[in-house]
Parts: structure tokens; C-alpha cells; sequence
């Protein structure tokens, strides 16, 4: 479990000082549009997963 949890903590852990370097660098809205394109690659992605799971079980 541990493996599988390693870099999500480790994403998590870095988040705030990176918002705030983003923030402090580029500006809120830039801060915004990053987050906007983070969430949305989520997205993606998640549909992405989620179609493959679906094929897969349409095989068995």
C-alpha cells in the first residue's frame, strides 16, 4: 500500500508551496488556468480508464 500511496502523498505535499510559487509568480489567474487544465486532464484521463475498464469487461 505504501508504494501505491508514495506519490500521491508526495503530490499532496508539495501542492501549497507550489500553488504559491505559481501564485506568486504568474499571478492568480494564471494559478487558475493551471488548475483548469490539471482538472480537466483528470478528466481525461478518468474517461479514459474508464473506457478501457468497460472493453474490458465487454471481452469476458
Amino acid at each position: 500500500m505504501g508504494r501505491l500511496a508514495f506519490p500521491s502523498l508526495i503530490a499532496q505535499a508539495l501542492a501549497p508551496s507550489a500553488g504559491a510559487l505559481l501564485i506568486e509568480r504568474q499571478g492568480a489567474d494564471a494559478t487558475m488556468a493551471v488548475l483548469t487544465v490539471f482538472a480537466a486532464l483528470n478528466v481525461v484521463l478518468i474517461a479514459v480508464l474508464w473506457a478501457m475498464c468497460r472493453s474490458q469487461h465487454a471481452r469476458e
